[in-house]
């Protein structure tokens, strides 16, 4: 599958699909070492107790800010009233993937809105022995294998994640913990080896 989006800074590198979704991630050679391999990222989001993860019928448009490297996906949803900006980009300096989201409420009522991501790596390029586990002091979520460490955090004016979980993927029958979002409400589970 073809990736619309190449965010780098030489070191570390970021791809994503026309959906927004992460689906490799190069460290600490671009080209060398992909801890995603294809596998999708996913993205929701949650509007008044309906959740759809943003690969449906949502109209969406992908450029970039005019004379950066960094993307402007537009995502739009008649139905939800609601719009999305989302810009990605790697710091120039350090090894930090960026992603930024602004959401627009295009009805004259209040509503309650949620975004979810989740992560689906393969560290070193495969899934056996994958772990993560959630962690108070940063707020966010550690993955790591052998040498490899990624941090996955976030913020909502000024906090971090709301909610959170971690889980098994692609064994024993499970599918990933990406299917606990579906419900607007995540376990609040910390920790676990071969996760999603």
């Amino acid at each position: 599958m073809p990736r619309n989006v190449l965010v780098s800074n030489g070191r570390f590198a970021v791809a994503l699909d026309d959906k927004a979704r992460i689906r490799d991630v190069y460290f600490p050679y671009v080209g060398l070492e992909n801890h995603a391999v294809g596998h999708k990222f996913r993205f929701g989001v949650w509007v008044n107790s309906k959740f759809e993860w943003l690969e449906e019928d949502w109209d969406i448009v992908m450029t970039y800010l005019p004379e950066t490297l960094t993307s402007r996906y537009k995502m739009r949803k008649q139905s939800y009233g609601i719009e999305l900006e989302v810009n990605d980009s790697i710091h120039n300096s350090k090894d930090v993937f960026l992603r930024k989201i602004k959401v627009s409420n295009n009805l004259n009522c209040d509503q309650e809105v949620r975004l979810f991501f989740t992560q689906d790596f393969h560290i070193y390029g495969y899934e056996a022995g994958d772990t993560a586990f959630f962690e108070p002091n940063t707020n966010g979520i550690v993955h790591y294998k052998g040498k490899r460490y990624f941090l996955v955090g976030g913020a909502t004016s000024g906090k971090g994640f709301y909610q959170y979980a971690v889980g098994h993927k692609e064994g024993e029958g499970k599918e990933g913990t990406w299917r606990d979002c579906e419900d607007g409400q995540l376990s609040q589970q910390p920790c676990c080896s071969r996760l999603s």
